[in-house]
C-alpha cells in the first residue's frame, strides 16, 4: 500500500474572536449544541465527515456564517467563515493547531496588481518534503 501527505493551509479565527465578531450567533451556537449535550469539537467532527447532523445545528451555523459575512462586508467584498475539525493522531508535530474544531476564514488574500496582469499564466501548487 502506499503512503502519502496532504499538504493543508487556511486562515484561521479563534472562537474567542469570533464571539467578538458574532456574540449573539455564537451564543445560538451553543445553546443548540449544549441542549444536545455536544460541543464545538463534536459539531465541527459531524461537519467534516458528513455525517446527519441535526437541523437546528445547521441552522445555527448557517446564521452565524451569514452574520460573519454581514459583518465583514468592506465596500464590496466579504470573508467567509469555514470550520473544520483537527486530531493530532491525524496530523505531525509541526502542525499548528490543536485538537478539536477549528474556524477557516476565506477571501482574505487577493491578487496585487502585477498578480492579477498575469493570474492567467500563474498556477497555485502546493507540495510536502520529506526530511
Amino acid at each position: 500500500m502506499g503512503m502519502g501527505t496532504a499538504p493543508c493551509h487556511a486562515w484561521t479565527i479563534s472562537l474567542d474572536v469570533l464571539k467578538k465578531i458574532c456574540p449573539t450567533e455564537v451564543d445560538a451556537c451553543e445553546t443548540v449544541f449544549n441542549a444536545l449535550g455536544i460541543d464545538w469539537a463534536a459539531f465541527a467532527l459531524g461537519m467534516t465527515n458528513d455525517d446527519h447532523t441535526a437541523e437546528n445545528m445547521v441552522t445555527a451555523w448557517e446564521g452565524l456564517q451569514d452574520a460573519f459575512k454581514e459583518k465583514t462586508e468592506v465596500g464590496t467584498s466579504n470573508l467567509e467563515l469555514g470550520i473544520g475539525h483537527y486530531s493530532r493522531d491525524d496530523g505531525d508535530r509541526y502542525d499548528d493547531l490543536e485538537d478539536g474544531c477549528y474556524f477557516t476564514v476565506d477571501n482574505v488574500t487577493q491578487f496585487s496588481p502585477a498578480g492579477e496582469k498575469f493570474r492567467e499564466q500563474l498556477e497555485n501548487k502546493s507540495w510536502t518534503v520529506f526530511g
